[in-house]
């Protein structure tokens, strides 16, 4: 092993060391130095520590966004709605997109069944209707996994339920939950009778303003 070899596994040690232990000074040092914190701050999101993440955050190791972005991909994937905040808070971004599947952490997020984490990323204004390269949305993802409280959390931001060249049978078809199901009829039967009302509001209105016109005419006539 060659000396450059080894000292940069014993700075690697010594970041993981500093940051178990609370050490951001010491943390900031080493990452200053060079030290790549990519796998331990990947390591500590997917696990949910967000006391050795805030370690690593005050010492600079989410200072490359891209980084802070691929950890909060592992955060969302697994659940863990605080460390994810806190990646958000540190700048991450919600479009980044996984290496595996090219999805965001929203997709993530609804495939494995996680609401809480969901909410957290639409209020950081995450793209609801996007899609992944096999043209799934989180909703299509959400209701292909039966994930019940993420259905109804993308319906209740506004998820499309219908998307480009899928038709509303079909995707109803692709819900096996009776719950969800439920859900995707409720909620496109909601959609349609607000329409309806809007629409018929429109012609009210419309006709109320030919009426004055009318009246508008009469008198200057």
């Amino acid at each position: 092993m060659t000396a450059a070899r080894f000292f940069l596994l014993q700075a690697a040690r010594g970041l993981a060391l500093a940051a178990k232990h609370g050490h951001h000074t010491i943390v900031a040092a080493l990452v200053g130095a060079g030290i790549s914190a990519q796998p331990l701050l990947i390591r500590a999101a997917a696990a949910g520590d967000s006391e050795q993440l805030m370690v690593l955050i005050k010492g600079g190791a989410a200072a490359d966004l891209d980084v802070a972005s691929e950890a909060m991909l592992s955060a969302g994937c697994n659940g863990h709605r605080g460390v994810v905040q806190l990646l958000l808070n540190a700048g991450a971004s919600v479009f980044k997109q996984d290496r595996s599947h090219g999805r965001n952490v929203l997709h993530l997020a609804s495939a494995h069944g996680h609401a809480p984490v969901v909410r957290t990323i639409l209020a950081a204004g995450a793209p609801i209707n996007a899609c992944d390269p096999d043209g799934c949305t989180a909703l299509q993802l959400a209701v292909a996994g039966s994930h019940v409280a993420v259905v109804e959390e993308l319906l209740r931001s506004g998820a499309a339920l219908e998307r480009r060249g899928i038709s509303w049978e079909a995707a109803l078809a692709e819900a096996t939950d009776s719950q969800v199901r439920a859900l995707l009829i409720a909620e496109r039967s909601r959609r349609t009778l607000e329409s309806e009302l809007c629409t018929m509001q429109e012609a009210v209105e419309k006709g109320k303003s030919r009426k004055s016109r009318k009246k508008e005419s009469a008198r200057a006539a």
